[in-house]
């Protein structure tokens, strides 16, 4: 009874398969990093007292002579620096 059928009646179900679909890629991002110092102003201390100490032989008493003399004394330098990067 193929006549009978009605096409309007009948139901129609979907029916899926799920799936995934991949693919595999390399991706590159370009990465520049940029070091920085920066210097403050330097403070200078003396450490102590002077040290003074002769290089030779008084000239005592002696007409146009001459004396040689060193000065040494201890300081401390504090310099600020700032160190970074910007990437």
């Amino acid at each position: 009874m193929l006549e009978d059928f009605d096409i309007k009646n009948v139901r129609h179900e979907s029916q899926t398969c799920p799936a995934i679909g991949s693919q595999s890629a390399t991706v590159c991002l370009p990465v520049k990093v940029v070091p920085f110092s920066s210097a403050g102003p330097a403070k200078v201390k003396c450490c102590g007292e002077p040290e003074i100490n002769p290089c030779c032989d008084f000239c005592r008493g002696k007409k146009d002579g001459t004396c040689e003399f060193t000065i040494s004394q201890k300081i401390r330098v504090d310099i600020p620096v700032d160190f970074g990067a910007t990437v």
